[in-house]
């Protein structure tokens, strides 16, 4: 009867350590997770507004028309050219249509997507080139 109710005590002893270090890791899990998801920045307004004002000439895919509307891939956004546009061009300025935090966020959002990998910049760059 002692062999029985010992190892009952060790099972229950062993479950209990085991319930308890997963749930741990459980926790440092999230906890990881969450402060990762905090890193990753959110360039979903800028995606929407991209949708709205530029993907009928850039594409969906930021590719562009060739000899048209220039690609968008693998170059920084040119920060003057959506501001105030490109004179002789179709290119308009965005400086009277979208607010400084809207050219703010669809740069960031081109300079970021497509496996595009440059600067942010902020709403100060923005309104110093107005």
């Amino acid at each position: 009867m002692n062999l029985k109710v010992f190892s009952f005590f060790l099972l229950f002893i062993s479950l209990s350590i085991l319930f308890f270090s997963c749930s741990n890791n459980e926790e440092s899990s999230v906890e990881e997770n969450e402060e990762k998801a905090e890193q990753i920045p959110d360039y979903s307004a800028g995606k929407n507004i991209y949708i709205k004002n530029c993907q009928t000439c850039h594409q969906e895919n930021g590719e562009g028309v060739p000899g048209a509307f220039p690609s968008l891939t693998e170059k920084a956004a040119n920060i003057n050219s959506v501001v105030n546009g490109v004179e002789g061009s179709v290119m308009i300025a965005f400086k009277d249509k979208l607010t400084d935090q809207q050219i703010t966020d669809v740069i960031n959002f081109i300079n970021h997507y497509w496996e595009n990998n440059f600067d942010e910049i902020n709403i100060n760059e923005i309104t110093e080139i107005k």
